[in-house]
């Protein structure tokens, strides 16, 4: 499960991981996310996602293709 947490409407968002699309009150972010992939989307200085029981602004989550490993 993946928890988002909108910073404009304050509302903390969770999908179940079984194919749920979770929006928060004001509709600024979401959480998509079944067993084969997960979305998340919004404003990368309005949201943040919890990683390891922290709270990350979205924009230091994206990794670019330097970053990701080479077992592609």
């Amino acid at each position: 499960m993946t928890k988002v947490k909108c910073l404009k409407c304050d509302s903390v968002i969770e999908s179940n991981g079984k194919g749920s699309f979770v929006r928060c009150k004001c509709g600024e972010c979401y959480v998509d996310e079944t067993p084969d992939y997960l979305r998340i989307g919004g404003e990368f200085t309005t949201t943040v996602v919890e990683q390891d029981g922290e709270w990350v602004l979205l924009k230091d989550t994206i990794k670019v293709d330097s970053e990701l490993d080479d077992d592609r």
